[in-house]
């Protein structure tokens, strides 16, 4: 892939850039460390793959009012990583990226980086990025910790933004559901989406990062759709006994089945998880994070 992004970059619009190393492997994209070759400014070069670049074409057609890449340049907001430029280099979209943090929220999860006091630095931040995405009328429906960048501290930016669309919108049969696990089921029933939605992609987030283990773990193939569609997780608390009562509310809330039982919006959400005390330990069988 790095071979590719270099032969993309030879000529046109993108010439101006040196491609560094490749830092982020994704499904929809590739991201590498560039520098701009007259300022020696440090940026990001997201570009798509073939699957990224056929999903951005539906998504444009049936929900947004206008493309990506118009709506990416104009995203203003320290928890969302910047979009200095889009183009297209030989038919394929390259994003120009402000430089930042390079370890994904998955990679932290996996080697333990983070303590409890990160964690929900993290989820504020990530969750002020939704919120001014849903002040635009946009819904980002693909988050995942995949998706979002920290630093050992926990100060987060979200990355991924290939899946973001309209609010509002009712998804169509054939239409890209989303990352495995964290999406609700009325994104899988292809039903209408809004900001509920990514409630649910967030409270994911939470108890993933509490216990060790998404809301439904073995949920696979078109058996695993019908149980997220038809059941409700098991009660975080019964996976990390430390968890508190307020902590353990907070999160099964956002992971109701139905959107209207559910926090109303991501605010209303990061009230009730800011004002829950932490756990003081996580599951010992599954220690996402060390004890703040």
């Amino acid at each position: 892939m790095f071979e590719m992004l270099k032969n993309l970059l030879q000529g046109g619009l993108m010439a101006r850039y040196q491609v560094e190393s490749t830092v982020i492997r994704h499904q929809f994209f590739t991201i590498a460390t560039a520098r701009d070759k007259k300022t020696m400014r440090s940026v990001l070069f997201k570009t798509y793959t073939d699957e990224g670049m056929d999903v951005q074409a539906k998504l444009d057609a049936t929900y947004r009012e206008r493309p990506l890449s118009e709506l990416l340049p104009e995203i203003v907001n320290r928890f969302i990583v910047r979009t200095i430029e889009v183009g297209k280099v030989k038919g394929r979209t390259v994003e120009v990226l402000e430089a930042g943090p390079t370890m994904t929220l998955r990679e932290a999860l996996d080697g333990k980086r983070l303590s409890t006091k990160a964690m929900k630095r993290v989820v504020m931040q990530v969750g002020e990025g939704l919120m001014y995405l849903h002040s635009r009328g946009l819904i980002h429906r693909g988050l995942s910790p995949e998706g979002i960048v920290v630093t050992d501290e926990g100060d987060a930016k979200i990355i991924d933004m290939s899946l973001v669309m309209d609010h509002s919108r009712t998804m169509h049969s054939g239409t890209m559901v989303g990352p495995h696990g964290y999406v609700g089921p009325e994104v899988i029933r292809r039903g209408p989406v809004d900001a509920r939605s990514d409630v649910y992609s967030l409270g994911a987030i939470c108890y993933e990062m509490l216990c060790g283990l998404l809301p439904f773990p073995r949920a696979n193939g078109y058996e695993g759709l019908i149980k997220i569609i038809n059941s409700r997780p098991v009660v975080l608390s019964e996976r990390n006994d430390a968890v508190t009562p307020e902590m353990n509310k907070a999160v099964m809330k956002a992971l109701e089945r139905m959107p209207e039982d559910r926090y109303a919006s991501v605010e209303e959400m990061l009230m009730k998880f800011a004002a829950a005390p932490l756990p003081k330990t996580v599951h010992p069988r599954t220690p996402a994070f060390a004890a703040a």
